[in-house]
């Protein structure tokens, strides 16, 4: 263990000894055998600077020394940047330009982050004529408007993020590397806690550089900041532009420490854009990334003027297909098919243009989640195809070539449901020709259908008597978003009766794509069920979201204050 290592883990360390505030006396949890080993060289040095006898099972080179950083001051917001260095490490400098103000840039021109399990996308509007698109796939290195939401440190140390990450993982999927993979579900289904306290394991970082789930969280959306600025500058805008975030319908618990921790990461994610301008294409190693965030931690302020609101993510979904120009009072449900998750809500939506209000309220006990969806889907199709071939999944050969699908399977599952059947190579050069048709009939497809229902029924169910009435005489417009709304098991979602305690309740799809859209901006039809939280978190005017209430109480009486 080198110096820099050392002095890293000693750091971190110390971050989480905490004082019992009953005894008064300092408390630390479980060591990592790299922090045995950073403090047993600790000892080794000290004592034999010190002449004390070091312990014989102490096993490290008494000739080593090490040097443990200063600790910088915060910088003051008018200076535009600051200098950290470690020994025999990298000079790392932080580029605050963006503290140099207090006020964005571009008004009238409103940006949204959409940070997607999977795909991450953005968008933003000036006024609420004029789309700005922004193509962080090509931007990345890739093709279209999202980027993949994941990053990979190879075994040089270098992080790479979005398209080069999947390209460079593949070369080594046999390997046992890992990507860090779905950065957002870390805030949606992860202990809530400090997250910048829990490493990542050797098979996402092979360093001796330790880097916790909350840096590189950070670090991605760095990446993906960089990204949407570098969109804007491209087409004339500042990079300092009002931004709004989507976020999920977490629970008030989960809310309350999500979207501060997401909100603040997106603040420092300015400063790393800046930091690492033009950088993020070609890797950024993994001590500089280290030496910045802990940089990064010690200024004093971060430029929270460019943070606009956080907006539910069916809400923005919603508002640009949901909203028209006259009085309206519908109950619709969102159903969000991601990579990881299918998120299900149900809203009454109150818009009354001539009054000045456009309201959302989520009707209570609706918001709701299946740990299933895009995702899902492709591990079917390798099961499905291995199975064709007659291939155990769990053998050797099974597992190598699941290992070796990893990187294909979502475009042979997007050219099946496009083309209605494809061709799928396997490791050992064998072709399997899959049809859509057979593949839908499958069983584990069928169940997967199955528990989509079942979870929609679920869902219906804690809807309260009068919201169901009003739902039997005006029907349920469904909204379909994300990678996977086009799927048929979730197209089937919108369609037909179902029966909620005794009322037939009719369903009724929304249209996949606006009329505004199609008419005016027809380039951007083919992923707008995937852009749809980014354009309609960056309009002008977004619905309020407005108090909850257990049940609609009638047509004749008030039933919101």
């Amino acid at each position: 263990m080198n110096r820099v290592t050392a002095s890293l883990l000693l750091e971190n360390l110390l971050d989480r000894v905490e004082q019992d505030s009953d005894t008064g006396k300092w408390r630390l949890g479980t060591l990592s055998a790299k922090e045995r080993a950073a403090i047993e060289l600790a000892v080794a040095v000290l004592g034999e600077e010190f002449g004390v006898d070091v312990p014989d099972d102490v096993s490290v080179l008494k000739s080593t020394v090490v040097v443990v950083p200063p600790v910088a001051q915060a910088v003051p917001p008018n200076e535009t940047a600051t200098v950290a260095e470690m020994p025999n490490g990298p000079k790392v400098v932080l580029n605050v330009r963006s503290l140099d103000q207090t006020s964005v840039d571009n008004l009238g021109v409103t940006l949204c982050l959409d940070f997607g399990t999977a795909m991450s996308k953005a968008f933003a509007m000036q006024g609420d004529e004029r789309p700005i698109e922004l193509a962080l796939g090509v931007r990345g290195g890739a093709n279209g408007y999202p980027v993949d939401s994941t990053l990979f440190i190879t075994d040089d140390g270098l992080i790479v993020f979005g398209p080069q990450a999947v390209a460079l993982s593949a070369q080594v999927v046999e390997s046992g590397r890992a990507r860090f993979d779905s950065p957002k579900a870390r805030l949606s289904m992860g202990e809530p806690g400090d997250i910048e306290k829990i490493y990542v394991g050797a098979d996402i970082n092979p360093t001796t550089t330790p880097i916790s789930e909350g840096e590189l969280i950070t670090l991605y959306l760095g990446y993906l900041t960089g990204l949407a600025v570098a969109e804007l500058e491209a087409q004339g805008y500042s990079r300092y532009t009002s931004r709004r975030f989507a976020r999920p319908c977490w629970s008030d618990d989960r809310n309350r420490w999500a979207e501060p921790l997401l909100r603040r990461m997106l603040a420092q994610a300015q400063i790393l854009a800046d930091t690492f301008d033009g950088r993020w294409q070609s890797g950024i190693p993994v001590v500089e990334a280290k030496m910045a965030l802990s940089k990064l931690r010690e200024l004093a302020t971060f430029p929270d003027y460019l943070l606009d609101q956080g907006i539910p993510e069916p809400v923005a979904a919603a508002a640009s297909l949901m909203l028209r120009d006259e009085a309206q009072r519908e109950i619709f449900m969102v159903v969000d098919v991601g990579a990881g998750t299918t998120d299900f809500g149900v809203f009454l939506l109150q818009n009354n243009p001539d009054k000045d209000v456009c309201l959302t309220r989520i009707i209570p006990g609706t918001i709701e989640y299946l740990p299933q969806a895009g995702n899902l889907v492709d591990d079917l199709l390798k099961f499905y195809v291995l199975d064709l071939e007659g291939i155990d999944s769990a053998s050797a050969e099974g597992k190598h070539n699941k290992a070796y699908l990893d990187s294909r399977i979502r475009i042979y599952k997007e050219t099946l449901f496009r083309d209605g059947v494809v061709e799928v190579i396997l490791a050992n050069h064998s072709r399997v020709v899959v049809d859509r048709e057979d593949f839908l009939k499958s069983s584990r497809v069928q169940n997967f259908g199955q528990r989509l229902k079942d979870k929609l029924e679920k869902v219906l169910d804690v809807v309260g008597d009068g919201y169901l009435d009003l739902l039997e005489r005006t029907d349920l417009k469904v909204v379909l978003t994300g990678g996977g709304a086009s799927l048929p098991m979730v197209s089937d979602l919108a369609k037909g009766v179902v029966e909620v305690r005794g009322r037939k309740i009719m369903r009724k799809p929304t249209p996949v794509v606006p009329a505004w859209i199609e008419e005016t901006y027809p380039q951007f039809s083919s992923q707008y069920p995937q852009l749809a939280v980014a354009i309609g978190g960056a309009a002008p005017e977004l619905p309020e979201q407005a108090a909850s209430f257990a049940d609609f109480k009638g047509l004749s009486v008030q039933t919101y204050a």
